[in-house]
C-alpha cells in the first residue's frame, strides 16, 4: 500500500510538533483558496476579452476534491453567467459548464466578483453526517419539482422548453415510484 503523502517531515532531527503541521496546513489552505480566487477572476477576464468560458471546466475538474467544488461552480454561475448542463464528453454524458449568459454579464458582475471570496457559497459541515431519510425525501421533492416544471411547459405549449427539461432530467418514473415507496 502506497502512502498518500512523504511523512519523513514527521521524525528525524528536523521533524516539527503537531502544532506546526495544523498551523501549516491551515496556512496553505488560505493560500489554495485565495489562488483559486484569482484563477477564478482570470477564466472570467479570459472570457469576457476571448468569448471562451472552457477554461472554467479546466479549473473546476483539475481541483477535483481538493476543494468545495459546488461552491467554486456556483461562483462562477453567479459572476461569470454560465451555465450548468450535461455534455458529452469521451464518450459519456457529464455535469459541466454548458453556456453562458455572455461578455456584458461578466463586465456588469466582475466588480462584486472581485470583492465574493469563492468558498462562501455553499458552505459545508465538515461534521454534518447523513440522514438517509432526510436526503431520500428531497431527493424526491426534487424531482417532482422537475416533473412538475416539465408538465407546466408541456400545459403552457411550450413544447422547446418540455424537451429541454426531459433532456436534462432523467427521471425514470418506476424509479421514482419505488424510491416514494422506500420513503
Amino acid at each position: 500500500m502506497k502512502n498518500v503523502a512523504n511523512y519523513s517531515v514527521l521524525s528525524g532531527k528536523n521533524a516539527k510538533g503537531v502544532d506546526y503541521h495544523i498551523e501549516s496546513a491551515i496556512k496553505s489552505a488560505k493560500t489554495m483558496r485565495e489562488k483559486v480566487q484569482i484563477a477564478g477572476v482570470a477564466i472570467l477576464m479570459h472570457a469576457e476579452k476571448h468569448g471562451d468560458y472552457s477554461k472554467a471546466a479546466t479549473l473546476v475538474d483539475g481541483l477535483g476534491n481538493g476543494v468545495n467544488g459546488s461552491a467554486l461552480v456556483a461562483w462562477l454561475v453567479q459572476f461569470g453567467g454560465l451555465e450548468v448542463g450535461k455534455a458529452e464528453v469521451d464518450g459519456k454524458k457529464v455535469d459541466t459548464f454548458v453556456g453562458w449568459k455572455g461578455k456584458e454579464y461578466i463586465r456588469t458582475n466582475f466588480a462584486e466578483a472581485k470583492a465574493t471570496a469563492w468558498w462562501e457559497f455553499k458552505k459545508q459541515n465538515p461534521y454534518k453526517g447523513m440522514d438517509l431519510s432526510e436526503d431520500l425525501a428531497k431527493l424526491i421533492k426534487n424531482a417532482q419539482s422537475r416533473l412538475g416544471a416539465i408538465a407546466k411547459a408541456e400545459a403552457e405549449g411550450d413544447d422547446e422548453l418540455a424537451s429541454m427539461l426531459r433532456e436534462a432530467n432523467n427521471i425514470p418514473s418506476d424509479l421514482l415510484s419505488a424510491l416514494i415507496k422506500l420513503a
